[in-house]
């Protein structure tokens, strides 16, 4: 039964992703060639494993794995990155040991925040969300606008990711989550 899904973003939360200005260097330098394109992170090249030693964040990686060996927890890969770049982030994730229950990509104008909603509501028995992002200005404050939506027996709690440290931003614990800690407690010595 799954009751905590946890929902983890790739660049720069998960993944030391190149950022565009240094990685199209980078790329030209390897390749030998001006890079082809005007955008990045829609782009294969920008993931290229052959030019990119693509590291993951130890604390992140280690967070993820836990939730990973947790059969209880449905693991999701957040990311604004678009269909076409699914199989670079699978290949770096399988490279680091890292397999998720599903990586969900970018395909239409829905925010993180309403994805992380349309999950709740697939998976009734949650009690527990947990989401790392490291785009404060958009995708935290998507998670933040979608809290009134969050059924009152979850407790939600929003992580700002920057370079590898992890800040609890926002928590949603209502009294009902209390109890139930205080009742586990008392019944089984936790």
């Amino acid at each position: 039964m799954i009751n905590k899904l946890s929902f983890y973003d790739f660049d720069g939360t998960l993944a030391k992703s190149p950022l565009p200005d240094s990685g199209k260097e980078q790329w030209s330098q390897y390749y030998g060639q001006s890079y082809p394109h005007n955008g990045w992170w829609g782009r294969p090249e920008s993931l290229d494993t052959d030019v990119f030693n693509i590291e993951l964040y130890p604390s992140t990686t280690k967070l993820i794995k836990d939730d990973i060996n947790n059969p209880e927890t449905y693991v999701i890969i957040l990311t604004s990155r678009i269909e076409r770049i699914k199989p670079y982030i699978e290949n770096i994730l399988t490279i680091n040991g890292i397999h998720p229950d599903i990586i969900d990509v970018k395909k239409d104008e829905k925010s993180k925040g309403e994805k992380v909603i349309e999950y709740v509501n697939k998976f009734p028995d949650v009690t527990r969300v947990d989401v790392y992002d490291d785009n404060y200005e958009r995708e935290i404050t998507s998670f933040k606008s979608v809290r009134d939506k969050m059924p009152n027996h979850i407790k939600y709690n929003i992580f700002h990711a920057s370079d590898g440290m992890l800040t609890l931003v926002e928590r949603k614990y209502n009294i009902q989550n209390i109890i139930a800690e205080e009742i586990e407690k008392y019944l089984y010595g936790f």
